[in-house]
């Protein structure tokens, strides 16, 4: 690996992953490599790959670095993290997000907000052209909290089956209702 990577707002803006309805993010550092589509980085200046080859990834294992890029599809369910900091920096267009189910709180492009371990947050789906995630101290899965029901227990996503990751509450979901 090499001793440094270089993200470029350009090399995100090519990746066909974004860019392709329903591909709301591409993850290029990692808690875990998923070898079947990733490959580790070798290059220090990160490209996406190209459709349906592996993604190249850094590899940081649990309780390291997350960077990922987003879309505007790329909603996120109310959820907190008991050890990672997450930091989020808009590179273009807006995005609203709550947090201790205060707001949506609105950012715009080089905007960042810093997102404390315990804050429980969430990124509503809208108008975001591109936006980047830094998740520091990060335990995957490991460290990620949801609710199932408004006011119910905070469970850990790594126990939960598909079907109850598909149901977890969104402050967003209940006040379009």
């Amino acid at each position: 690996m090499p001793g440094y990577v270089l993200l470029t707002k350009r090399a995100a803006l090519e990746d066909w992953k974004l860019a392709v309805p329903g591909g709301n993010g591409r993850k290029v550092f990692v808690n875990r490599m998923r070898e079947q589509i990733e490959r580790p980085l070798e290059d220090p200046a990160w490209r996406a790959a190209p459709q349906g080859a592996r993604t190249p990834v850094v590899e940081t294992g649990p309780g390291g670095l997350e960077i990922a890029t987003c879309n505007g599809d790329a909603a996120q369910d109310r959820h907190k993290h008991l050890s990672a900091t997450e930091i989020f920096t808009v590179l273009e267009g807006s995005i609203r997000i709550y947090l201790n189910d205060e707001g949506p709180l609105e950012l715009s492009q080089g905007d960042e907000i810093v997102v404390m371990p315990g804050t429980v947050h969430e990124i509503v789906r809208g108008a975001i052209a591109l936006l980047r995630v830094h998740a520091i101290a990060c335990g995957g899965e490991e460290d990620k909290y949801v609710q199932l029901v408004p006011g119910g227990d905070w469970l850990r996503w790594s126990e939960l089956s598909r079907k109850e990751r598909v149901r977890a509450y969104r402050k967003q979901d209940q006040a379009v209702g």
